[in-house]
């Protein structure tokens, strides 16, 4: 949770008490300050929850979609200005269902909690693992060069079978990808590439990786 509402808001505060310097003895004016800033550090945090809460998905810790236009729009800036390689994933979840059927609600919420963890951890960020809905994700992340892809499509996969050991049941995803801007040319032209591979390849049984 950042500290912009509580910041904006404390600044305010004290423009306002140092305008009322000009009455009063010193203690009004230092009881003053200080009562203003209290007061707009409380109302601050409020507005920085109501903010964080707003952003982040309450099961899994990770951003939610409302977040996806706004972190595109961000890495494809830096994309440019570093000539990076700006990719759009989407992660699915082969079987959920079963998963809920199988065992509980209770159970299925804890796969997601750990596939998001399972992203942030190979990603190396949580700020860029969207919850998309049900047991979907959108990562938005930019790389060097195609090397760096590669290694990280290997790495998701090779946390996927580590986390099935881990369980008592098999879990496995299914991944698409999308390049920025070779297969579109904006966040929702890219997310439908990346979902088409995706489902191409829950069908086929492959594993994404650089030579599709």
């Amino acid at each position: 949770m950042g500290y912009l509402g509580r910041g904006i808001i404390t600044i305010v505060a004290i423009l306002s008490a140092i305008i009322f310097l000009t009455v009063g003895d010193e203690i009004v004016h230092i009881i003053l300050l200080i009562s203003s800033m209290v007061i707009a550090w409380i109302l601050g945090f409020y507005f920085d929850r109501v903010r964080y809460i707003s952003e982040i998905d309450t099961l899994t810790g990770v951003r939610n979609r409302r977040n996806a236009h706004k972190i595109f729009a961000r890495l494809r800036r830096q994309a440019s200005r570093k000539s990076l390689l700006l990719v759009v994933f989407v992660v699915d979840v082969n079987n959920f269902k079963s998963i809920n059927d199988n065992f509980d609600h209770h159970t299925g919420d804890r796969v997601l909690r750990l596939l998001s963890e399972l992203l942030v951890d190979v990603f190396q960020t949580r700020n860029h693992v969207i919850r998309w809905g049900g047991d979907e994700f959108i990562v938005i992340h930019t790389f060097e060069n195609d090397e760096m892809l590669q290694a990280v499509c290997n790495l998701l996969h090779e946390q996927t079978d580590s986390l099935s050991q881990q369980l008592t049941f098999d879990i496995s995803l299914s991944v698409g990808y999308s390049m920025f801007p070779m297969d579109g040319g904006n966040l929702e032209e890219l997310i439908g590439k990346a979902d088409k591979e995706m489902y191409a390849n829950k069908v086929s049984g492959k594993r994404v990786g650089v030579n599709k």
